[in-house]
């Protein structure tokens, strides 16, 4: 289901995005790097993933418009562990 909507959300957030371009190697294996993504975010809920996307497609734009595979894994490792962080931070304070 997480693939599902991280496909979904970075189709809508970062393909269908005005100025935003793939990079081409990242085209052809987009579902291989989604299913990693995927696998990472247990415990995300879907509006969790769609600011990842969001986050992906604001970096892209800092990136002269282009998103390469390293700067979606990036972005995901850092959503990762800010939500990580956001966790701990709960725990302490219960």
């Amino acid at each position: 289901e997480r693939k599902r909507l991280l496909k979904l959300y970075f189709d809508v957030y970062v393909t269908q995005a005005k100025g935003i371009t793939v990079d081409p190697q990242l085209a052809l294996f987009v579902d291989g790097v989604v299913e990693d993504v995927a696998y990472g975010t247990a415990g995300f809920s879907g509006r969790a993933l769609a600011k990842m996307m969001i986050s992906l497609q604001a970096e892209a734009y800092g990136n002269k418009g282009v998103v390469t595979r390293e700067l979606m894994i990036d972005t995901a490792t850092w959503k990762l562990e800010q939500f990580k962080r956001r966790a701990e931070q709960y725990a302490l304070t219960e």
